[in-house]
């Protein structure tokens, strides 16, 4: 499978997973009026992210099962079991009735279904990454693997778009009766398709670890991996509170239009990526220490 493939395969494979997976926060402003019973939009936000930062706390245990899974078995396998892990659960999302039909259930159903998809996020960078970085063979690997990196971006992306879109197209009657689910089922039809990209994923020069790849990681590597948690930690508190939580808090707290308040967040995502390709192309002229 040639390099180009493969890059493509893992790129929009990830760009429709981090849809799945970041849809529901942009949508945060709806899904605290279906799924809770508050009468303060502000406490139904809360509730909102708060299930939202579940699935952060399982992504480290999925990052560890994953990441095993690809030493032993192969990177193909575990991309295609996180993917499946991913994309499902907003489906059924999209499905599930509101509290005032089903009650408290719906909300422990709307949990399940978000620790399933924090579990499986983490494998699918990590794993994507280390699949197109050890196929590579030290050819471009900084720009090719900023790519990977680009790709979660998109499909937020993507997903702030269609939430942006949604709240131009349908008002704030329509949103909480019906509307909400349509970004949620919009995956649906990708998945299919991406299905039959992503099983074209092949481990040809896989070669598997005998000892359990965690515990040697662990005895050999420790101070460099709780560097990069630091490292990384930062990164992603940071993406996060400004990419995805903003634009909530700016609509909810703040009072701006939700049409307005996701726009901005989709414009300045769009910088974003631009200099995540544009720094991963300056990596391979002065070298990845350098630069970060």
């Amino acid at each position: 499978m040639s390099m180009k493939k493969i890059v493509s395969i893992g790129f929009f494979g990830n760009i429709f997973e981090w849809y799945d997976f970041s849809i529901y926060a942009f949508m945060a402003p709806v899904i605290g009026k279906v799924f809770f019973s508050s009468s303060d939009p502000k406490i139904d936000l809360l509730k909102t992210f708060f299930i939202f930062s579940l699935s952060f706390l399982i992504r480290p245990v999925g990052s560890i099962f994953f990441g095993s899974l690809g030493d032993r078995v192969g990177r193909a396998y575990s991309l295609k079991l996180s993917f499946f892990l991913m994309g499902l659960p907003a489906v059924f999302i999209g499905l599930l009735p509101s509290y005032n039909s089903f009650g408290i259930t719906t909300v422990i159903l709307l949990v399940i279904l978000r620790l399933i998809q924090g579990f499986a996020a983490g494998g699918e960078l990590p794993g994507s990454a280390c699949y197109v970085y050890e196929l590579s063979d030290g050819k471009n690997q900084n720009f090719l693997c900023s790519f990977v990196a680009a790709s979660p971006m998109l499909g937020v992306l993507s997903g702030s778009v269609v939430a942006t879109l949604s709240f131009f197209i349908f008002d704030d009657k329509q949103m909480v009766s019906w509307a909400w689910r349509i970004p949620f089922l919009l995956g649906s039809m990708i998945l299919v398709f991406l299905y039959y990209v992503r099983k074209q994923l092949t481990d040809e020069n896989f070669v598997k670890t005998k000892e359990n790849p965690v515990v040697k990681l662990i005895k050999t590597e420790y101070k460099s991996v709780l560097k990069v948690i630091a490292f990384y930690a930062f990164i992603q508190t940071s993406f996060y509170l400004l990419f995805v939580w903003m634009p909530s808090y700016l609509s909810v707290y703040l009072g701006f239009p939700h049409k307005i308040a996701f726009l901005l967040g989709t414009l300045e995502m769009g910088l974003h990526i631009a200099l995540t390709l544009f720094f991963g192309y300056f990596a391979e002229r002065i070298g990845r220490k350098k630069l970060i």
